[in-house]
């Protein structure tokens, strides 16, 4: 019986430290954020009708980064071999 209650314990604080710490950050406005995306240190959202944002401070301040995309809908966004962003 002390092994099982020995093993529970461990594996609580073994869950207990490994768990994702998660911060409450400002969100791009307007729209639903549909998707997204970490990359050289900036997030970027694709949102269902307002295009991408990005924020180059962990989240705490967006601006729209729409130059040449003709569809506001964003569904997903990736970053090709060469660096270059897809959505």
């Amino acid at each position: 019986m002390k092994k099982i209650t020995l093993t529970f314990a461990v594996l609580f604080v073994a869950i207990a430290a490994t768990s994702a710490q998660w911060q409450q950050t400002t969100a791009p406005t307007g729209s639903s954020i549909n998707c997204l995306m970490e990359f050289s240190a900036s997030i970027f959202a694709g949102t269902a009708d307002s295009g991408i944002y990005i924020s180059t401070d962990a989240g705490s301040h967006w601006v729209t980064r729409n130059n040449g995309i003709t569809n506001l809908d964003i569904k997903a966004i990736g970053v090709g071999e060469n660096g270059m962003i897809y959505a």
